[in-house]
């Protein structure tokens, strides 16, 4: 899952990615809920039910109107209230608020989440980043074996899932086993956004 960053009081979002670089794509990701008048109790907060459609999937979420903060987890804001909790009818994914306080000041994260190892984030469009997600799987050993290749020192050593690899050969059935773990684990919190993959 990404890091999220939202403008406030909007739907705007930059998502940022990490692989091999780190990269951002900025999204709009708007929602639109359908209120329930079912409520239940949760500490000493009343909670009211709202579903919306987002991503690919289904969600139930809990918001309390006692709060006047119509934010919550991930991406999901735009309800009369805090969302208190929420989680998909698949029970993929499921969020639920521990603990609420005020910051002191508000802390600068650029060099936390916005650049990586010095480098700054790269911007691509979605499309562009689903193509980079495919070209990593299928060829999602690229840079290791390239640095590899390019070793000289007779001392190092190359591990690879706790295999330690001592030729080129190793690589082939190494990328079946990373792409099966990329088939494996494909299922983004966006289940329209999950890249199809090819089958072996």
């Amino acid at each position: 899952m990404p890091a999220v960053f939202r403008k406030k009081d909007s739907y705007q979002h930059k998502n940022y990615y990490l692989i091999n670089n780190l990269f951002v794509v900025e999204s709009n990701d708007e929602m639109t809920w359908l209120l329930s008048s079912e409520t239940k109790k949760s500490g000493i907060y009343t909670l009211q039910k709202a579903t919306t459609d987002f991503g690919g999937r289904k969600w139930v979420a809990w918001f309390s109107k006692e709060t006047a903060i119509s934010e919550g987890s991930y991406k999901f804001r735009g309800l009369p209230g805090l969302i208190f909790e929420i989680e998909d009818t698949g029970k993929n994914f499921s969020f639920k608020l521990l603990k609420s306080y005020k910051l002191k000041e508000t802390y600068n994260t650029r060099d936390l989440v916005e650049n990586w190892g010095g480098q700054t984030s790269i911007l691509l469009t979605q499309k562009k980043y689903d193509k980079l997600l495919l070209d990593n799987f299928n060829n999602p050993l690229r840079e290791f074996k390239e640095h590899y290749k390019k070793n000289t020192d007779p001392q190092a050593k190359f591990v690879y899932n706790n295999i330690e690899i001592k030729s080129l050969d190793q690589f082939h059935d190494l990328s079946k086993l990373a792409q099966e773990r990329l088939r494996k684990n494909n299922n983004p919190l966006e289940l329209d956004k999950a890249i199809h993959y090819p089958s072996k």
